[in-house]
Formats: structure tokens, sequence, C-alpha cells
């Protein structure tokens, strides 16, 4: 087991890291701990493998997800090799075509010749998707018709032969007889202004404001004045003395408190 102080270079990291290496099994550990949280090995084991001339880095310390054969083939720069398979929704795939077309049509635009290839194979291209569709088409029907017991190309209902007159006769109805659909009122928020429901507080401010202007014309209603008086200030009371608890003046102005401070109390007693 070899012992490693990587000290840092001044200016940089102010932290020392402590490798420990054991060449004959091929263990590595550091203090920085790279490997255990993301998978990678650090610098500092990196420079150990140097100093020790490691030729070739330890099976284990390269994990399967940073392989080759686990990373997905990236295509070149500027080509449009689809190698994610086929998309899920039926508008990725429109998306995908679109954008295929587009490129395809300006590549072929600037001839005649290339124009009249592009148009050919995508004629071609149109017959041979109808008749897909057709025979997945059939294949759905006959698929319908046996779940239901009746033979093959019977599996959608056919249509009476009332309902056969019927379309005749709205076939034969000329163009000038024809009438436009009712009109349905749209959903959403209507076009005219609601009346909005006021709130608790509007409603007491919009009461206070009648209340007083009433009171101010006279017109008050009989419990109205109750709570007008209710609610009047009431005046404040004479102050008294602390001292002798006489209205009408304070403890300063007190004729007793200065006689008991001077020592002249009994006199003002005889002569009051």
């Amino acid at each position: 087991m070899h012992c490693f102080d990587l000290v840092p270079n001044a200016g940089f990291d102010l932290k020392t890291y402590r490798v420990e290496a054991n060449i004959e099994e091929g263990i590595y550990l550091c203090g920085f701990n790279s490997f255990e949280m993301c998978g990678l090995i650090c610098p500092h084991i990196v420079r150990v493998m140097v100093q020790l001339n490691i030729q070739r880095i330890p099976d284990r310390y390269m994990l399967q997800r940073w392989s080759a054969a686990a990373t997905t083939p990236a295509p070149d720069p500027g080509s449009n090799a689809a190698i994610f398979g086929v998309p899920g929704t039926n508008t990725l795939k429109y998306n995908s075509l679109c954008r295929k077309f587009n490129d395809l049509a300006s590549d072929a635009c600037f001839n005649d010749e290339t124009y009249r290839v592009v148009s050919t194979m995508i004629d071609e291209a149109r017959k041979i998707v109808a008749a897909m569709r057709s025979a997945l088409d059939d294949a759905q029907q006959n698929s319908v018709a046996h779940e239901q017991g009746l033979p093959p190309h019977q599996g959608e209902q056919q249509p009476t032969d009332t309902q056969q007159q019927h379309q005749d006769a709205q076939d034969d109805v000329p163009s000038s007889m024809l009438k436009n659909p009712s009109r349905v009122k749209p959903k959403g928020r209507p076009k005219e202004k609601s009346v909005r429901r006021k709130q608790l507080v509007e409603i007491r401010d919009e009461k206070n404001a009648k209340r007083r202007k009433k009171a101010q014309e006279g017109e008050l209603h009989p419990t109205e004045k109750k709570t007008k008086k209710a609610t009047t200030k009431r005046k404040p009371r004479a102050q008294k003395c602390p001292y002798c608890h006489e209205e009408g003046h304070t403890v300063q102005q007190c004729v007793l408190f200065q006689a008991m401070m001077s020592g002249n109390a009994a006199k003002i007693d005889l002569n009051l």
C-alpha cells in the first residue's frame, strides 16, 4: 500500500488530498471521492498513476455506462439519418415526414431532372400508401365481421331501405332549397357585462353612506336614532384631587396638601 499527499499549486485549491494506491490489486482511494459520487476517477488518482507509471487503468474503474457499446451512435453532422426508430404518435410521424420532404424538395427544386425523379417517386409512394391503407381497412372490416359472426366484408352495417330512400331524397333536393344550419350559442364568457356581485365590505360602506345622508336630512329611523345616541361621545369627568378627593382643583392647587407640607394643617382644620 502506497500513500501520496497531493499538495495543491500556489493560487489554486488550498486543500491537500491523500491517495492510497494498492498496485497489486489495482485499488486506488482518494479523499476527493469523485468515483464514488459520479463514477469517474478524479485527477488525483490519475496523477498518482502517472507517477507510478501505470500503463492501463483497472477495469473496475471503467464502468459500462461510459463504454462505446452503451452510448447511442450519433449521426454525422448534416445528415438526417433516423436513428431513434419510428415515432410513437401520429403527430411526431407527421412532423418527421414533413421535415424530410422539405429537405428533399429543397434539394430537388434546382434541376428539372431531379424534380421529375422526385415527383415520380412521390406519385409511386402515394399509390403504395393508398394500397396499404386499403389492405389495412379490409383487414379491420374482416376482423369486425368475424367478431360479429358475419361473412367477410360485411362488418359494416348496411343501410336499410328507408335510410336509402331518405338519402336519395336528400340528394335530389336542389341547392336553392337548402338552408344554413341553425346558429348555436357559443360557449364561454358572455359578451355583455353581467352585474358583479358586491362584497360585504362594499354593501356595508353603502349602508353607512345612506345613514349619514339621512342623518344630515333629519330623517333617521327611530332604531337608527338609538344607535346614533349610543355612539355619541361621553363628556369627560371632572378632575378630582388625589389628596382630598375634591373636584375643581389638582394636587398642586390643593390647600390641605400645601398646609400639610408646611405644617399648618391644624390651623386650616380650625378655620374649616
